[in-house]
């Protein structure tokens, strides 16, 4: 027994108070940085779509209409954030999709937050049920064509200027 003598230190219960507090306290911390990572991402594609609606009426500005299915190229300026993109089940994030008939064209991506986005020639930027493959073309009035993806299972496509 030590009698008259203080003991210096922590007991097991404020040791482990301290370690809940700090574990509450970094818990918060990753949930407020993820929220914030989705919404640089979420930002960064509807910055995207918003750029390429402009790029694609330049071009109807300078050939009358908009650029055919599989006619987009890296001169195009067409410039994608491609670390904000996810991928589907197809492997694939962003899709290009043109109705020659009525000049109508949609542009659909896919966030790593999971959220999708699409900007149609007659629309506005819209937050939107995720699609995958074919289906997009649908939202412009065209059935069984295989929109043209920004990003294939391969990587990159060229016109997608990563």
């Amino acid at each position: 027994m030590h009698v008259g003598k203080k003991q210096i230190g922590f007991t097991i219960v404020e040791l482990l108070i301290v370690i809940v507090v700090i574990g509450i306290l970094a818990g918060i911390t990753v949930v407020s940085y993820v929220g914030i990572q989705n919404q640089a991402h979420d930002s960064a594609i509807q910055s995207d779509l918003k750029q390429f609606a402009t790029r694609m009426q330049m071009l109807k500005a300078d050939n009358g209409t908009y650029p055919a299915l599989y006619s987009l190229t890296p001169s195009m300026g067409i410039k994608l954030s491609t670390g904000s993109y996810g991928k589907d089940s197809q492997s694939r994030n962003a899709s290009y999709c043109v109705n020659e008939t009525t000049d109508e064209y949609i542009f659909y991506a896919l966030s790593k937050s999971g959220n999708s986005y699409q900007i149609k020639s007659t629309d506005g930027l819209q937050k939107t049920s995720a699609v995958s493959g074919y289906n997009i073309c649908t939202r412009v009035g065209v059935a069984s064509t295989q929109p043209n993806q920004a990003l294939m299972p391969g990587g990159w496509s060229s016109w997608a200027n990563p």
